[in-house]
């Protein structure tokens, strides 16, 4: 970036639309916050990982601000090696949630971090701009196209809508940014700087909408942390079983054992806080999901406490009322009847493929 003179069009209007980005990026920074403070707080959690990137960019502006607009030529290395440091430190952090959690890349990504901090010490301003178009740039382009492709990759077929709307956001900021640079504004007199802070907004207001919206980074792996289901009546005779590594679906004598216990389990929960609230029982490296409707209960077993889980057993209860809610009424006790719903638990809870057997 270069160094404004003390006034005019050009000027102002740069100054008004970068000032507009750090506002538009703090009110995302505390929605994001907020949002995430509300969810189980797992700092897995894209919100907080993504805030924590947000507050660094936040930080990188303010030093635009501070270095383009106010301070002499002579300062201007020093507020620029800020912003280099904060966005690096930013991208670190995430890069260690995502390689963690998407990535198998052995912590390279996140390495790059530290190194490009170091870089930006020791180097002077004329040299640390080159190390970053030819190294920096090109390797987090490469970082983020990989999370963007496993997160397409993943995701559930809603949330991949959202994923290229993030894409768009992002090269559209990364567009911005590009145009802020030194030698696109010295070569367009400043006009280059305008459109690319029209850009970054333009990419910060999409991408901070998307993740809002997107779950954790470790729940977009959430089906293999399925284990078991059982469907159980009022009366604790279990309707449906599924185990989901070995895709066994038939009720026998060790699942209504499991069921009774499950179910004796269940009542006590059942009348502890908010009725239609999935409970949870943790049993250290399993944990049991209660949804309640009327007339049954629904147990999951799984390895870890999800928020897309809690919904899927919430979307399972309800569309299996609507077609058993009658049945179930004026139940005889037969319950083949409900074998046909192991294909709707299948459909949620699992691939909609899988194939299930009896034992």
């Amino acid at each position: 970036m270069v160094f404004f003179p003390a006034s005019g069009i050009v000027r102002d209007v740069s100054l008004s639309l970068v000032a507009a980005a750090i506002f538009l990026s703090g009110e995302f920074l505390v929605m994001l916050l907020y949002q995430w403070v509300k969810s189980p707080r797992q700092l897995d959690d894209i919100r907080f990982t993504w805030s924590i990137l947000t507050l660094s960019t936040i930080i990188l502006l303010a030093s635009y601000i501070v270095s383009d607009f106010y301070v002499p030529s002579w300062e201007r290395e020093f507020w620029i090696k800020v912003g280099y440091i904060s966005i690096l430190s930013g991208i670190t952090m995430f890069a260690f949630t995502a390689e963690r959690k998407l990535l198998r890349t052995r912590w390279f990504f996140t390495s790059i971090g530290p190194v490009g901090i170091a870089l930006t010490l020791l180097l002077p301003h004329t040299f640390l701009k080159y190390a970053s178009y030819f190294f920096l740039f090109p390797t987090y382009s490469v970082f983020f196209i990989l999370v963007f492709r496993h997160l397409h990759k993943r995701a559930e077929h809603p949330l991949r809508k959202q994923v290229k709307f993030f894409v768009a956001g992002f090269i559209f900021f990364l567009g911005g940014t590009l145009l802020a640079a030194d030698e696109p504004v010295l070569l367009s007199g400043g006009l280059s700087y305008i459109v690319g802070s029209i850009m970054m907004i333009g990419g910060i207001s999409t991408v901070n909408f998307v993740v809002l919206r997107m779950p954790s980074l470790g729940e977009l792996d959430w089906r293999s942390k399925i284990k078991e289901l059982y469907l159980i009546s009022h009366t604790g005779v279990p309707l449906l079983y599924i185990d989901f590594e070995s895709g066994i679906s038939a009720v026998g004598p060790d699942q209504a054992l499991t069921a009774a216990v499950i179910s004796a389990l269940s009542l006590g929960l059942k009348s502890v806080g908010k009725d239609g609230r999935v409970k949870v029982v943790d049993q250290g490296g399993l944990k049991f999901l209660f949804g309640y409707a009327e007339n049954i209960t629904l147990a999951l077993a799984v390895t870890e406490n999800l928020t897309i889980i809690r919904q899927k057993i919430d979307e399972f209860l309800k569309e299996f009322s609507i077609l058993y809610g009658e049945i179930l009424k004026t139940w005889d006790g037969n319950i083949s009847v409900f074998k046909p719903a192991v294909a709707l638990a299948m459909n949620i809870f699992a691939e909609g493929s899988k194939k299930t057997g009896e034992r």
